[in-house]
């Protein structure tokens, strides 16, 4: 492959970062800039693209990526009780399985897609399941735990009907 022009590769990611709502992490604009040839794919390309963005960033050149590893995930608070209630109708959502036999559960191999797909799917009320990549039986079985113990979890509020 000929040389990489790291400043063409830098103003692609910007905006590939910009098409999308819910953030990027490296690992997807990594993929992005193989498919797109770019870069090869390999660890040492890998690292300097983490490098150059991160110089970018650095610089206020980039903006920031998601990084799931060190996400502080604060609880929602208010200033006051006024400002909860002003806020509470964009947080109801009716639970669309209920009296259902059949729920829809969205499945994610990696947590930078859960917020990706739950962008898209909040509104819907669709779940989004994540499994972390882990291939297989046991992963599957996980999940399918997880997502039975979430609608036992909505059977003791009367949501699922009795004997599913």
């Amino acid at each position: 492959m000929e040389r990489v022009h790291w400043p063409l590769v830098v103003d692609r990611a910007r905006r590939i970062v910009a098409e999308y709502d819910a953030g990027v992490t490296l690992r997807q604009l990594w993929y992005r800039a193989i498919s797109e040839h770019l870069v090869p794919n390999t660890p040492s390309m890998y690292r300097r693209l983490s490098s150059r963005l991160a110089q970018a960033r650095r610089e206020g050149r980039f903006p920031d990526l998601v990084d799931t590893l060190c996400e502080v995930h604060v609880p929602p608070a208010w200033t006051d009780n006024a400002a909860f209630l002003g806020q509470a109708p964009d947080w109801f959502r009716l639970d669309r399985s209920r009296g259902r036999d059949v729920a829809v559960y969205v499945a994610a191999e990696k947590d930078s897609l859960r917020r990706m797909f739950s962008s898209w799917l909040a509104d819907l009320g669709v779940p989004v399941l994540v499994v972390r990549g882990i291939g297989g039986y046991f992963r599957h079985n996980v999940g399918v735990s997880c997502v039975l113990e979430s609608r036992f979890w909505h059977r003791s509020w009367g949501s699922v009907a009795e004997g599913h």
